[in-house]
């Protein structure tokens, strides 16, 4: 991705973008809250949903972790607004090495 501003190409991502998807952390919390005015199908809009649930399932035991690994931790407050959320916690279970991916499942071919 390279920088509008410096034309560089910087290897972190912006705040925004969820790794490995199509989407912005806010579209995909526009989309978990049932929000009209996204225009999806219903197969997307249900896949982004079960995505979300999970993925703040799984950051709850990330959080977890970080509380005993970190005495002092404290993550941002559930009743911010999920898109807010989602771009914190992305950021935090990138940075802490917990993002799950799939790129090692598939062979390289010769």
């Amino acid at each position: 991705m390279q920088c509008r501003q410096c034309r560089k190409t910087h290897w972190e991502l912006p705040d925004w973008i969820i790794p490995y998807k199509r989407c912005s952390a806010e579209m995909y919390a526009e989309i978990a809250e049932d929000n009209e005015k996204v225009c999806c199908d219903g197969t997307t809009i249900a896949i982004v949903r079960l995505w979300v649930e999970w993925f703040l399932i799984y950051v709850r035991h990330i959080v977890e972790a970080m509380k005993i690994l970190y005495p002092g931790f404290s993550p941002i407050t559930d009743n911010a607004p999920l898109a807010e959320r989602l771009t914190y916690f992305v950021r935090l279970v990138v940075n802490s090495g917990n993002w799950v991916h799939n790129r090692s499942a598939y062979p390289v071919a010769d």
